[in-house]
């Protein structure tokens, strides 16, 4: 699996995914947690390396191709960690795009969530433990 951060700031949510990625690969997935850029404060980047220069660079599609290679399902944390690009989820893994609050996604992502090629989690239904996250991802696995 493939965690996709939208920065490397110290914020909450940051956190709790650098907590997720220790409960997933200590529940036996393998995990590899990312930021598309640096942030502007930091914080985390000694710990979640940044694919790219900036959110709308076109080396963080370059790098999230390249990532998601070997991933089974690619989870997306809030709207803001996805690329402006966000069509190329159309080949490869499938995506999961963890909804903060009341988040709405793009209305450019209709057409992945009719083919399936993603699946949206609100922040209600998001599990408690990392049992609840491997069900979760493994539902979501091509």
């Amino acid at each position: 699996m493939l965690q996709v951060l939208p920065d490397t700031d110290d914020s909450a949510a940051n956190r709790a995914a650098v907590e997720l990625h220790g409960a997933l690969v200590g529940a036996g997935l393998a995990v590899r947690t990312v930021a598309i850029a640096p942030g502007r404060r930091g914080g985390l980047a000694g710990v979640l390396p940044a694919v790219s220069p900036s959110r709308r660079s076109l080396a963080a599609l370059g790098e999230l191709r390249r990532e998601s290679r070997w991933a089974d399902v690619v989870l997306f944390h809030g709207t803001r960690s996805l690329p402006p690009f966000a069509g190329m989820l159309r080949r490869g893994p499938r995506a999961v795009l963890l909804l903060d609050g009341e988040e709405r996604p793009p209305r450019s992502l209709a057409r992945l969530r009719r083919s399936g090629a993603l699946r949206e989690v609100p922040a209600r239904e998001r599990p408690s433990a990392a049992e609840g996250w491997v069900d979760l991802l493994v539902d979501a696995a091509p």
